[in-house]
């Protein structure tokens, strides 16, 4: 059987300047600034056009959008990522990031809600609940979470709330033991970054994914940094950062229906044709100090990349686009 090809793509920061001072005061002056003197310089968005076409021809079949479809809220970002995101032709589930309620006025208005919406999903909902989950091959599941908030002007944080812990915990106990779960967050759970950009209750969602041994993968973006890390030692899932898509790093998943019996692995061969590069150099380990099941730390050794990973019903390809980044790309310098 063929087995179910999902892309994980996250972080696009579609960006569109504007001096408008009642638009930018005062969160979104900030980081404007911060954009058209740092960041822009580290996003190439000519890479994502071919995206749609690369999907097709590798038969993808469900496309996550991680969060972070835009810099500051606009409604001008939001038409931006919603032209891209209709360019795909796969079935697509999005959840937003801390960027895409990045005022109060925005994150009241659920502004983000105002152009992604997903479909079919069979318990609760993103925008009333702050989850949701969707049946999305034979014994696999994906729960996808909205963990954002409006923050301080200094702040990134995400927040995981005691009404979504109860709900998520009455998903995960709906869901057969038998059959397997992808847990689909902007933010990582571990609390390792500075505290102005973690995941507030952090810790309670971790503790909670401990209690379900049947949750394999753990995705999510937010820290630009394109992470793979194998803590099943630690009886955590798979952690899988896509990193930005911006920046030209994905992932891809290939699940199979029959998880008791399959391996995981990582392969190394990431198409060349296709602008991607062996990915062995470009990964980070996500150090736990604090993690007693594990002494050795996360399986990550040089060759990570060739090692087999048992029991998680699927493969994972990671992929960075090598295209240089050049300024005429940037959407706020298009007249």
């Amino acid at each position: 059987m063929k087995p179910f090809r999902i892309a994980q793509l996250s972080d696009f920061h579609f960006t569109k300047v504007t001096w408008n001072p009642f638009k930018l005061f005062p969160k979104r002056f900030f980081g404007q600034l911060n954009w058209v003197f740092s960041r822009n310089k580290n996003f190439n968005f000519h890479s994502l056009n071919e995206l749609p076409d690369l999907f097709t021809s590798l038969e993808v079949d469900l496309v996550l959008f991680g969060g972070d479809f835009t810099t500051s809220s606009l409604h001008q970002e939001f038409i931006l990522a919603k032209k891209f995101v209709e360019r795909f032709k796969q079935p697509w589930i999005a959840i937003p990031g801390n960027h895409d309620h990045y005022t109060k006025r925005s994150f009241l208005q659920k502004r983000y809600y105002q152009y992604f919406e997903n479909k079919n999903a069979a318990f609760y909902s993103l925008q009333k609940d702050g989850l949701e989950a969707h049946k999305i091959a034979p014994f696999w599941w994906l729960i996808a979470l909205d963990t954002t908030h409006a923050t301080r002007i200094s702040s990134s944080q995400g927040f995981f709330s005691e009404r979504q812990e109860k709900i998520l915990s009455e998903i995960l106990n709906a869901i057969p033991q038998s059959d397997s779960i992808i847990l689909f967050n902007h933010y990582p759970f571990f609390q390792h970054g500075s505290p102005k950009h973690t995941l507030m209750r952090g810790d309670a969602l971790e503790k909670l994914i401990k209690e379900h041994s049947n949750i394999s993968l753990y995705l999510h973006g937010h820290t630009h940094q394109h992470i793979i890390a194998d803590l099943q030692k630690s009886n955590l899932p798979m952690i899988l950062d896509g990193g930005s898509c911006s920046q030209g790093s994905w992932n891809l998943i290939d699940l199979v229906s029959d998880c008791k019996n399959s391996q995981t692995y990582l392969r190394p061969d990431l198409l060349a044709e296709h602008s991607a590069e062996r990915a062995g150099n470009l990964h980070q380990v996500v150090q736990r100090e604090h993690d007693q099941g594990d002494k050795d730390g996360p399986n990550m050794s040089a060759d990570f990349y060739n090692q087999t990973l048992t029991q998680k019903g699927c493969t994972i390809t990671a992929y960075k686009n090598t295209t240089p980044v050049r300024k005429e790309d940037y959407p706020w310098t298009r007249k």
